[in-house]
């Protein structure tokens, strides 16, 4: 708003507001696309679960798909949770171990190839710019640098394309 009011004159105050709703409207779109995405892991995982008579498949499937808001953190401690729940309801160490290596399975190709191209395809930005600024945004700010990558990405190059001398940058991580 105070972007707006400051602008010298109606052009530049229309502009402005345009880029802010665009930014709006990616965002939008990054927590409905990442919500469905984890909806769908949820699911998958409480029949996986399901299929290896673990206890409860849907409450497991529940946290697995609110655990995977936090990239990274939320996948491992979902999986370090289904290696104790299989440790305490299993006998033999293989089908102890088995519901966690599914997971684990399930949640870094999940992670590591189809959000990115989920998330590229629908945000228009490249899914190695995405991995890069996970990684990066992780490493400065921890989990929640990793929460706000993909949304600081896409408002980045939106404003970029409408920066003179910026361009360059929304080029290299369009898709």
């Amino acid at each position: 708003r105070r972007l707006v009011e400051i602008g010298p004159d109606f052009r530049y105050k229309r502009h402005a507001v345009s880029i802010v709703r665009s930014i709006q409207v990616e965002v939008s779109r990054y927590i409905l696309t990442t919500t469905v995405i984890n909806f769908t892991l949820g699911a998958i995982t409480a029949g996986m679960l399901w299929l290896l008579h673990v206890p409860d498949p849907l409450l497991w499937g529940a946290v697995a798909m609110l655990a995977n808001f936090i990239p990274y953190v939320g996948a491992i401690v979902t999986t370090t949770v289904l290696l104790l729940v299989g440790l305490i309801h299993f006998d033999a160490l293989g089908s102890a171990v088995l519901p966690a290596l599914c997971f684990a399975c399930i949640t870094a190709f999940e992670g590591n190839v189809i959000t990115p191209m989920i998330l590229g395809r629908r945000m228009r930005v490249s899914p190695i710019a995405i991995l890069l600024w996970l990684l990066i945004w992780g490493w400065l700010w921890g989990v929640p640098g990793a929460l706000l990558a993909v949304p600081m990405l896409t408002s980045t190059k939106l404003i970029a394309e409408h920066m003179r001398g910026w361009e360059w940058f929304a080029l290299m991580v369009q898709r």
